[in-house]
């Protein structure tokens, strides 16, 4: 399931060391700010999150299922 998130994703982003990066698409600096500031709050060391084209949005393992609406209101701001 990941990896086909993965492959078919239009936007891809990492988060490691306090840090989100666009690794696929683009997103402004605030959303990957805000994002990385919720992440490392609840203590994640790292993780990615896939956005597909249709506006489904995926998480890595890494990623608790408790902050999954957190994140995608941050997202819904693009």
């Amino acid at each position: 399931m990941h990896f086909l998130s993965r492959l078919f994703s239009t936007t891809a982003i990492s988060y490691e060391k306090g840090r989100c990066v666009a690794v696929k698409g683009k997103l402004p600096g605030s959303i990957l700010r805000d994002l990385a500031d919720c992440l490392g709050e609840a203590g994640i060391a790292r993780g990615e999150i896939w956005l597909a084209g249709n506006g489904r949005v995926s998480f890595s393992r890494d990623i608790p299922d408790a902050l999954y609406q957190r994140l995608r209101n941050i997202l819904v701001q693009m």
